[in-house]
Order: C-alpha cells, then structure tokens, then sequence
C-alpha cells in the first residue's frame, strides 16, 4: 500500500459511514417520525463505505490492476488489514440486506441491524489500528490513535446523518437532538485525545525521538499548520464546540438556528478529513516510512 494522502479518504469514509449507520438505526428506532431518514442513512452508510472500499483497492493497487492481492488480505489472518477486510465485508453485507428488506416493506430483524452496528463499530475502530499496526511510527500511536479515530468517526457521522435528516425529513428535526449533542461531547473527545496524541509523540524516547518530534513539529508549526490550525483545530473542535452552545442559548428552534447546524456539520466533515490527512502524511513527509 502506498501510505499518502488517498489512504486518508478510505479512513475517513469508511468510519463516517460505519457511525452514520449506528446513528441511522437509533432514530429509526428511537424516533419514529424519523424511519424515513433512519433507512436513507443507512443507504447513505453503506455507500460511504464502499466509497472507502474503492479507494483502498486502489491504494492497495489491488482490484481490476492486481487481483490476486485480495487472496492474500483474506488469508493473512496476523494482519490488521485482514481483519479489517472482514469487519467491512460483514457490514456491507449486513446494511445491504437490512436496506433490501425495508426497501420491500419488510420488517428487518432489530437483531440484524444490532450486528451491524457491531461490526460499523469495528469497522471505525479498524481504521485506527490499520495506523497503528506500524509501532515504528511515533504519531500513529496504537494507544490513542484508535480511541481519536473512533470519536472522530462518531462526529462525523453524527453530523452526516443531521443532514441526511434534515434534507429526508426536514418537519423532524426537533426529533434530531441526540445528533447535537453527539457532535459536541464526541468533538470535546478529539480535542482531548488528539493533544494526548500530539504529547505522546512528542515525548517519544529512543530511536523513534527525533521522529516524534519532527512529526508533532510539522502539524503544529510547520507544513501541515495551517491545515492544523484551520481545518482541524477550528473548523473540526472550536465550530461544534462553540456552535452547539451558540445553539442552545440564542436558536435552538428557529430557522436561523438549523442554518447553524447545517453550516457546524459540514465544518464537522471538513475537520474529521482533515485530521486523517494531516495524521497519515505527516508521518510519510518526514521518511518515516520506507
């Protein structure tokens, strides 16, 4: 696999897709004005995933280029990418038939759509350890780099799946509020977890002292900053963070205030792509990787 910035998109869509549809089946559950925007979610979950799917194929070279290579990622079973590959097949194959039944106005077994989420759940989760499988690299800490990446994938798709509500069934919106404060306490999540990352690679001893350091260096200070500082930093934490309290005090109700919320989603989106990029290249940029 070449580790650069496409690796990043198969990150990210594969963990927003995976929270997109624990998110999907809780208000289609939960909130029964909602089981509309509950099955267009979960449609929306499954093709973000395939999306990620695609594009690490690609990355892989893998696919139509080398098809033999899919053999040996279902049959390495001391490989993280192997097990990644079947949590992800398992879920795809799982919200397909669960979309196929409610497309057909059947009822879908809850205890299906609980296996899903088991396995979205996994599947977020799995691309944080795809990282951190490689414990030569300081910023992809096998510790932290998971939890951030899980979090990171629940704000994000928690502000997926307010869109998808919002344009499904817009009249429910008030039905919507779990979303909100998912966004906030999982956005106060990467915030912390991602210092914990950036200190910990800092803070590398050893052989691996001057790759922590340099690496911690470019995101904070140098090449990867203003992607930091903007992309991550502001648009990802301080926007949800601020926006849901701006939210609550002044339009919690209004028309003005579902602006505000669509505009923190899609700030929401932007920072959790950011973060992935910003974390993969960062440590390829300095020769981490070889």
């Amino acid at each position: 696999m070449a580790w650069d910035g496409i690796v990043a998109v198969d990150l990210f869509m594969a963990g927003l897709g995976a929270w997109v549809y624990i998110y999907a089946v809780y208000l289609g559950h939960g909130k029964p004005g909602l089981a509309k925007a509950g099955f267009v979610g979960s449609i929306v979950a499954w093709i973000c995933v395939l999306i990620g799917v695609m594009t690490l194929m690609v990355d892989a070279k893998a696919g139509l280029l080398h098809p033999t290579r899919l053999f040996g990622l279902l049959t390495n079973f001391g490989s993280v990418m192997t097990w990644g590959v079947m949590f992800i097949s398992a879920f795809m194959l799982i919200v397909l038939v669960d979309v196929v039944l409610r497309w057909r106005k059947k009822e879908s077994p809850l205890g299906l759509q609980v296996a899903g989420c088991i396995f979205a759940f996994c599947v977020s989760a799995y691309t944080g350890m795809l990282l951190s499988a490689s414990v030569a690299v300081p910023l992809w800490n096998r510790a932290v780099l998971p939890l951030l990446f899980i979090a990171s994938a629940a704000c994000t798709g928690a502000a997926a799946m307010y869109l998808v509500v919002r344009f499904a069934e817009k009249d429910e919106l008030g039905e919507a509020g779990a979303l909100h404060k998912a966004m906030f306490w999982t956005a106060v999540c990467v915030a912390v977890l991602t210092t914990m990352l950036l200190v910990v690679a800092n803070g590398a001893t050893g052989q691996m002292q001057h790759a922590g350091t340099s690496a911690v260096a470019s995101i904070v200070s140098g090449s990867f900053a203003p992607l930091f500082w903007v992309g991550i930093v502001a648009l990802g934490m301080v926007v949800p963070i601020v926006g849901e309290g701006t939210r609550v005090l002044k339009a919690r109700t209004s028309a003005e205030g579902t602006a505000l919320v669509m505009a923190q989603c899609v700030s929401v989106l932007i920072g959790g792509f950011c973060l992935r990029y910003a974390i993969v290249c960062a440590a390829v940029s300095i020769g981490m990787l070889w």
